[in-house]
C-alpha cells in the first residue's frame, strides 16, 4: 500500500493531504496535459463495456490510481442527489481498467472508504465532503473514513446526517460519535456564482421557496439577504450550509474545515481551469472535473 503524505499526482490542478496524511485528495480539471482539454464525466465509465471508449477516464484514471498507490476505487452515482451514503460493498459493478478496478452500480452521494482504496467522482460545481472518525472502536472493520458528493439537494436530503451515520457501528448514536469526527468540506462553489434567481421565468417560484426554506433554517447561508436586490439573486453559500448541518449534528465547529474552492485558483488565458455548470461557456458547462480521494490509514 502506498503510504505517504505526499504522493504527488501528475496532471492534478489541486492536491493535498488531509487528516495528517492518512487521506489524500487530487483534483483534475480542464487540462491534464498541455493543450488537451478533458471531460472527466463518470457517464463515460458507467458500465464494463465503456472501457472501450477513448475518454479522459480510460486514458488517465489508471495512471492517477497508480500515482496514488491504489488499485480499487468506488464511484457511486450521485445524479439523484438523494443524500445516501452506502457501505462500499453495495457497489458491485466491477469495471476493469487494466490492473485497476472501478466499482459502480448504486445511486448514492457517497460511501464508506476502506483503507488502501479510493473514491472517485466527477464534479461540476458541487462540493465534496470527507469525514474521518478520529477515535472509536478498535475493530479493523469499523468505518473510519466516508467520502461524499454534496450538492444543495444532497444537503437538503440529509447527506451530512448519512455521512455521520455511516461512521457509526451498530448500537452507536450520531450524537455520541459526532464529537469524534473531523470533516473537510472541499471544492464548494462560491456564492458569487451559485445563484437561484427569483425572477427566473421557469424556476423563479421554486428558487424563492428553496431560498426561504434555507433562510428559515440556516440564516447565515444566504449572503446579501438583507439587500432586497441581492436577496432575489438567491446566493447560497454551500460551504457554510454544509458546515451548519454538521454543527447541528454535534460535530464541533473547530473540527469542520471549509477550504477555498476553484474560484480562488489561477486561470488559463482568462478562462477557467475548473468546469462548472454555472460557467460562462455553454459548451464547457457540460463537461466535468474529476476528484480522487485515497485512504491510507
Amino acid at each position: 500500500m502506498h503510504n505517504t503524505t505526499n504522493p504527488h499526482v501528475p496532471g492534478a490542478i489541486f492536491q493535498k493531504p488531509l487528516f495528517g496524511g492518512s487521506v489524500y485528495m487530487a483534483a483534475f480539471g480542464r487540462f491534464f496535459e498541455v493543450g488537451q482539454e478533458e471531460d472527466w464525466t463518470m457517464r463515460n465509465l458507467g458500465a464494463p463495456e465503456d472501457v472501450q471508449k477513448n475518454s479522459s477516464l480510460t486514458r488517465h484514471l489508471p495512471s492517477i490510481m497508480e500515482a496514488l498507490g491504489i488499485h480499487t476505487v468506488y464511484a457511486p452515482v450521485p445524479t439523484k442527489f438523494n443524500g445516501l451514503v452506502l457501505p462500499h460493498t453495495k457497489l458491485t459493478m466491477a469495471i476493469a481498467l487494466g490492473n485497476r478496478t472501478v466499482y459502480r452500480g448504486a445511486y448514492a452521494d457517497g460511501c464508506v472508504l476502506p483503507r488502501g482504496h479510493g473514491f472517485v467522482v466527477s464534479l461540476g460545481g458541487c462540493s465534496l465532503v470527507i469525514a474521518k472518525r478520529l477515535v472509536g472502536p478498535e475493530s479493523g472493520s469499523a468505518p473510519r473514513v466516508v467520502v461524499s458528493h454534496a450538492g444543495l439537494h444532497s444537503a437538503l436530503n440529509n447527506v451530512c446526517l448519512h455521512v455521520l451515520q455511516a461512521l457509526c457501528t451498530e448500537g452507536e448514536l450520531v450524537e455520541q460519535v459526532a464529537p469524534q469526527v473531523e470533516v473537510s468540506i472541499e471544492l464548494a462553489i462560491s456564492p458569487e456564482h451559485y445563484t437561484h434567481e427569483w425572477d427566473h421565468p421557469q424556476d423563479g417560484g421554486h428558487n424563492m421557496a428553496l431560498c426561504t426554506y434555507v433562510r428559515d433554517n440556516w440564516p447565515d447561508c444566504l449572503p446579501g439577504w438583507e439587500d432586497p436586490a441581492e436577496r432575489r439573486l438567491g446566493r447560497v453559500d454551500m460551504a457554510q450550509l454544509l458546515k451548519c448541518h454538521f454543527a447541528d449534528l454535534y460535530v464541533p465547529e473547530e473540527q469542520i474545515r471549509t477550504n477555498s474552492g476553484p474560484d480562488s485558483w489561477p486561470h488559463h488565458e482568462h478562462s477557467e481551469l475548473w468546469y462548472t455548470t454555472r460557467g460562462p461557456d455553454l459548451e464547457r458547462n457540460k463537461r466535468r472535473n474529476l476528484v480522487v480521494v485515497a485512504h491510507y490509514d
